[in-house]
């Protein structure tokens, strides 16, 4: 069984550990605890010295290998697996940088935008209680409209009487002028038609007022 499989590709506490005879595990271990710039130098090296290992004792490339097969053979399958291994240690490796990436990106990003989140909702909030301002303003308006177009109705109303009453009233004036032209009228055609109605006063001296 493989075991580069049970490789972790997160950071361990080592001293609660007991490692296995599997190199592999230990020197991940190294790995996940060095620097990130150095990372594919050290994996270099732990691949390297597992070529090492691995060429200086047949045994040590495992249970199922044939003591006796053919020496090219062998280093085929031994380059194979050396590569399938560091393959899947630079992937752990990989994504356990990623990890590292995306958590500190969040971290970055959280601290920047945490003061623009915080403006935003302090305008929003502020925006929320002018917008409620503007509609008390605006149904306060709205009543005080309908009342004044009902007053302007009312008065509307008013003037038309009043105007009808002056019409009345010009109407009675022309027809008094009218009646008052027609009488001076009649009585410039003949000034002593009145002469004999006025009586004379005798033993007084006195002549008709005219």
């Amino acid at each position: 069984m493989d075991q580069g499989n049970n490789v972790p590709y997160t950071h361990m506490d080592t001293h609660n550990l007991s490692p296995s005879s599997n190199s592999l595990f230990a020197e991940h271990v190294t790995i996940m605890n060095v620097p990130c710039v150095t990372w594919d130098a050290t994996i270099d090296t732990v691949i390297a010295n597992q070529a090492k290992a691995w060429a200086a004792s047949r045994t040590n490339f495992g249970r199922n290998c044939d003591q006796n097969m053919d020496p090219k053979t062998m280093r085929r399958l031994m380059s194979r697996r050396i590569e399938s291994k560091r393959s899947r240690l630079r992937k752990k490796v990989y994504m356990a940088s990623l990890e590292v990436k995306a958590k500190e990106i969040e971290d970055e990003i959280v601290y920047n935008l945490r003061p623009q989140i915080e403006s935003e909702q302090d305008q929003k909030t502020s925006l929320l209680s002018e917008k409620e301002t503007i509609i008390h303003r605006i149904n306060n308006l709205e009543k005080e409209l309908l009342h004044k177009t009902a007053l302007t109705e009312e008065l509307f109303e008013e003037l038309n009487v009043l105007n009808d009453i002056y019409t009345m009233q010009q109407e009675q004036q022309a027809q008094m002028l009218n009646w008052n032209d027609y009488n001076v009228e009649q009585l410039s055609y003949d000034p002593f038609s009145n002469y004999n109605s006025i009586p004379y006063e005798q033993g007084e001296n006195k002549l008709p007022f005219l």
